[in-house]
């Protein structure tokens, strides 16, 4: 895959805080032999921070949002 179209996106097509408020499921194959070490662990990183980030937006949540958890 090109980085440059990955990266160059203006919105992601994946709507993470979506995806934690309706308990959805989310899997990510990022192989070592597609994108290279470095460039697994770059996307793996900004998938991590895009998760965070959604998480942060539902500290305003009322009543009690459902929980999420990340597995490695």
């Amino acid at each position: 895959p090109d980085f440059k179209l990955i990266l160059g996106q203006q919105r992601s097509t994946i709507d993470f805080r979506r995806l934690m408020d309706e308990a959805r499921v989310l899997l990510v194959n990022l192989p070592k032999g597609d994108l290279s070490g470095r460039g697994s662990h770059l996307m793996g990183a900004f998938i991590m921070a895009q998760i965070q980030l959604a998480a942060m937006t539902r500290a305003g949540v009322r009543g009690k949002p459902r929980p999420f958890t990340i597995e490695d």
